[in-house]
């Protein structure tokens, strides 16, 4: 039950970063005629694990590859590459090597995650007349983005 707890926490934990934005008025904030800034209720979801299954599946089908060749071609170079990456032969490493091999290969495609860029977030942001606040649109709001989206994935910061 604990293992199936930390599993949904790290699928759906997210860190939400507020917005918001300028240029226009709410009717619930029609009375308010001097504040230049809406606040509505919009955020920036920064999920904690935001690639899913992506690193394990492609790993697997990486590490998959030499097996698929060697049965299309049966050429010796295939055959022995399928031997070498296979934890039950003996012609490869000891097991450890291929899980390690393995758990490299997730650790690099989950550093691949283009999903949330925040070069172009904040890009986004100023076209649509929205900020982080009390944070300079520009610059600082990619160091912001950067920063939290290093900490939530690494640390997994939620809901802050």
């Amino acid at each position: 039950m604990m293992v199936t707890m930390g599993a949904v926490l790290v699928t759906e934990g997210c860190r939400k970063i507020k917005l918001q934005y300028y240029g226009f008025k709410l009717a619930s904030s029609a009375g308010k005629e001097n504040s230049p800034v809406t606040e509505v209720e919009p955020y920036i979801p920064f999920n904690i694990n935001p690639t899913g299954m992506q690193p394990l599946l492609t790993t697997s089908y990486l590490l998959a590859f030499p097996s698929i060749m060697a049965s299309i071609f049966r050429s010796p170079f295939w055959e022995n590459l399928k031997e070498i990456l296979n934890p039950m032969t003996s012609v490869g490493g000891s097991p450890w090597i291929y899980y390690l091999t393995y758990a490299f290969f997730v650790f690099v495609f989950n550093i691949f995650d283009i999903a949330n860029l925040p070069k172009e977030i904040s890009d986004y942001l100023n076209k649509m007349s929205a900020r982080v606040p009390k944070i300079k649109p520009g610059r600082a709001t990619v160091d912001y983005l950067t920063k939290i989206q290093t900490s939530t994935r690494f640390w997994g910061g939620l809901n802050h």
